[in-house]
């Protein structure tokens, strides 16, 4: 029995087609009509060692996002969706700008008023591979309001 063993890891090579174009006018322009990529499969079913998603760093990047935006921030419920939005995003820029290749980074967020006598439990769920993905989760809290930020990082074979 014969077996194949193929490169560990292969670049993703695009192709672009340059489609002419005729006008009505009569003459020929050329445009990007249609765009086909080419994508071969690169065969791995886990991340290089050093690009994996390493959750101590995430975390730090997180935990210094939410001190940063919320710490002198009172709870007010009509800005506080909006400033959901733009910590998730702002989160999520931070992560992907740690070179993570063939990571899909999900990032959300949750502020609510903080209120002593209280409890918030936040349950989320998804399939994954635990050699390759993983979650990191940061609280945040002051006076008051609190901020829960969860990140996933899930790995595209």
């Amino acid at each position: 029995m014969a077996f194949t063993f193929f490169e560990p890891y292969i670049n993703i090579e695009e192709t672009f087609c340059l489609v002419e174009c005729e006008k009505e006018e009569g003459h020929k322009t050329k445009s990007v009509d249609t765009m086909q990529k080419d994508i071969k499969n690169s065969y791995n079913n886990l991340p290089r060692p050093e690009r994996k998603f390493c959750e101590d760093r995430v975390k730090r990047i997180t935990e210094n996002i939410l001190e940063r935006h919320l710490s002198n921030v009172s709870y007010e419920a009509s800005k506080c969706g909006g400033l959901a939005v733009f910590l998730s995003a702002k989160i999520r820029e931070e992560v992907k700008s740690l070179g993570l290749e063939r990571y899909k980074i999900v990032c959300i967020v949750h502020i609510g008023q903080y209120i002593h006598s209280h409890g918030l439990l936040i349950g989320s769920r998804c399939l994954w591979l635990p050699l390759s993905d993983a979650s990191v989760t940061t609280t945040f809290k002051n006076s008051t309001l609190f901020a829960v930020a969860i990140v996933f990082g899930i790995y595209l074979e």
